[in-house]
């Protein structure tokens, strides 16, 4: 897409240069090409609408590269985001038995703004880490996690009748965020 937009930029600045040269040059270069009396105004107008046409389309063009990628600072700033979003409050212990579901949800909330949030991938590399990558960005990011119990406490649910009580541990996360893939 960025080579595409390129081009266009490169042809409306050739016809810039063609709608700024003015008739005796033209016919110096092409002898035996009198043109009509009225043919160099309209070649020099429809030339330069032409150029500012592919020049509009070609800065167009670039917004759309940049907004269909991401760079390598924006994922890092992304899964930055997210790693110290999964630090702020203790979590639940996942039913799945790790915490991809959680992590996926925190770097999309975190990329919302970056970049296109579909091109986010998340992978789990093992129980404990996590693989961030996204289209345009490098070799992404390996998010890693540890977790201890939380020294606030515990989720309780209250027993129904003679039934006890059902404590659920919540647990503190730690993340650290290093660069390439897990």
């Amino acid at each position: 897409m960025t080579a595409m937009a390129i081009g266009f930029l490169v042809v409306g600045a050739l016809f810039a240069v063609l709608g700024a040269v003015n008739q005796a040059w033209f016919e110096r270069c092409w002898p035996g090409g009198r043109m009509r009396d009225a043919s160099p105004g309209w070649r020099r107008t429809l030339f330069l609408f032409l150029a500012v046409a592919l020049a509009y389309w070609g800065i167009k063009g670039l917004r759309l590269a940049d907004e269909t990628s991401w760079s390598n600072r924006e994922l890092r700033d992304t899964v930055n985001e997210a790693a110290s979003a999964l630090e702020q409050e203790p979590q639940l212990d996942d039913p799945q038995g790790d915490y991809h579901s959680l992590v996926d949800s925190e770097v999309r909330k975190a990329g919302k703004g970056s970049g296109p949030v579909i091109a986010l991938d998340v992978t789990t590399a093992d129980k404990n880490s996590y693989t961030v990558t996204a289209t345009g960005a490098g070799d992404g990011f390996c998010l890693h996690i540890t977790r201890s119990e939380s020294a606030d406490g515990a989720f309780v649910v209250p027993g129904a009748g003679d039934q006890p009580n059902t404590v659920v541990p919540e647990y503190d996360l730690k993340t650290k965020v290093s660069s390439g893939s897990c």
